[in-house]
Parts: C-alpha cells; sequence; structure tokens
C-alpha cells in the first residue's frame, strides 16, 4: 500500500516517511534509511524526519550519528 503512495507521489515526503516506517517495523533498515535520505533531501531540517533518522542511527548502533541527528532535530522543533 505505501509503495503505491509513493508512485503517486513520489516527492511527498510524507509518503516517503511512511514507507520508511514500514520498512523499519519489517526490520529493512537500508531500505528504510534510503527513503528516510530521500525525505531529508525533499524537506530538509524537518524534525521528524531528523528525529527518525536518529532512531534508525540508534537502531544500527551509530550513536554518534543518532545523537547528532536528535540535536538536529530539537534545534529543528522536536521535544525530544
Amino acid at each position: 500500500m505505501y509503495k503505491n503512495a509513493i508512485a503517486t507521489y513520489p516527492n511527498d515526503w510524507r509518503a516517503i516517511i511512511t514507507a520508511a516506517y514500514y520498512d523499519f517495523k519489517q526490520s529493512n533498515t537500508k531500505e528504510a534509511n534510503a527513503f528516510l535520505e530521500k525525505a531529508n533531501s525533499l524537506n530538509p531540517n524537518n524534525a521528524t524526519i531528523l528525529y527518525n533518522l536518529g532512531v534508525l542511527a540508534s537502531r544500527n548502533k551509530n550513536f554518534d550519528q543518532s545523537a547528532a541527528y536528535f540535536n538536529k532535530a530539537q534545534k529543528a522543533g522536536a521535544k525530544c
């Protein structure tokens, strides 16, 4: 279903982070990361995207990168 949304709205960051969420839940972290990076390129400095990049980096045990994303997310308005 989410891949249909991306096909219909390929430049909608909200559709793309939804796809990232489903891939993340299925442990497809490489695909989730690719979707989040694309969303970030379409909507840079978006707190939701940055926060989710931090969550993914943490799951991959890249804690320095995770902290950097969380800091950027906070500066962008996230309450994490």
